[in-house]
C-alpha cells in the first residue's frame, strides 16, 4: 500500500511516505528545528551588541566587527534587573542589533564565582527580554581592566570615572577577534521563544497580478 503524499515532512527523495515515514520525518523535522534554536553566534558583519553588566552599572557597546563604539551606561539598577534587561533590549533595537553578547566574569580558573553567577541569571533574564534576538555568553574575566588602562587616551581611569560602557566595547572587540562560533547561548524560556514568534510583523502582501 502506497503511502500519502507529505513532501513538507519529508527528508528523504521519496515523494511518498508511510505512517512510520511520517514518524521519521517529523524527528527529523524537530532535530532541523533545535539545531537552528541551538545556532553558533554570528560574526564580522553581524551588527551586534556588547553588555558589560555590573551590579551597580552595565555598560553598552556597538560594533559590526570594526571599532566597537562605546554607546552608554545604565546606572541605579540594584531596584529592579528585570528593567535593566529591558532597557538593553531597547538598545539594541535602537541599534539595529540582530544579536546581544554578555561578557560573562569567570574566575582566573575559569569557574563561576558570585559575580559569574549573578551575571548568568542577569542573561536569562535578558534573552527572555530579548527573544528572538540571541543573547551569548563570553569571557571577558580582563576586560574591565583593560578598560581602565585604555581610558583616557591610554593615561588610565580618573578616580571615579565610570569605564563600563569601554569595558563592552572590548567585550565586542575580543569576540569578534576569537573564536565567537564557540560562545554559550543562552536559550530564552518556551514562553519567550513563543511569544517572539507571535509579535514577529506579518509577511508583506503579494504584488498585484
Amino acid at each position: 500500500r502506497r503511502g500519502l503524499f507529505y513532501p513538507a515532512l519529508a527528508c528523504d527523495s521519496s515523494r511518498f511516505v508511510t505512517p512510520l515515514h511520517m514518524v521519521l520525518a517529523l524527528l527529523c523535522l524537530a532535530a532541523r528545528l533545535a539545531s537552528r534554536a541551538c545556532a553558533p553566534a554570528r560574526g564580522f558583519g553581524t551588527r551586534t551588541l556588547g553588555v558589560d553588566f555590573g551590579l551597580r552599572r552595565t555598560g553598552l557597546a556597538v560594533s559590526a566587527g570594526i571599532a566597537p563604539l562605546p554607546i552608554g551606561i545604565i546606572d541605579d539598577q540594584s531596584a529592579n534587573l528585570t528593567a535593566v534587561a529591558a532597557q538593553v533590549v531597547r538598545a539594541a533595537r535602537s541599534e539595529g542589533a540582530s544579536q546581544l553578547v554578555l561578557g560573562m566574569p569567570y574566575n582566573s580558573s575559569g569557574g563561576e564565582g558570585e559575580q559569574a553567577v549573578a551575571t548568568r541569571r542577569f542573561g536569562e533574564l535578558l534573552a527572555r527580554e530579548a527573544a528572538p534576538r540571541p543573547v551569548y555568553l563570553w569571557d571577558e574575566r580582563f576586560s574591565s581592566a583593560e578598560a581602565s588602562m585604555r581610558a583616557n587616551a591610554g593615561d588610565g581611569a580618573a578616580r571615579g570615572q565610570s569605564i563600563d560602557d569601554v569595558a563592552a566595547a572590548i567585550i565586542l572587540e575580543e569576540f569578534f577577534e576569537g573564536d565567537f562560533a564557540s560562545a554559550e547561548l543562552i536559550a530564552p524560556p518556551p514562553e519567550a521563544r513563543a511569544h517572539a514568534r507571535l509579535v514577529q510583523p506579518p509577511p508583506p502582501p503579494p504584488p498585484p497580478p
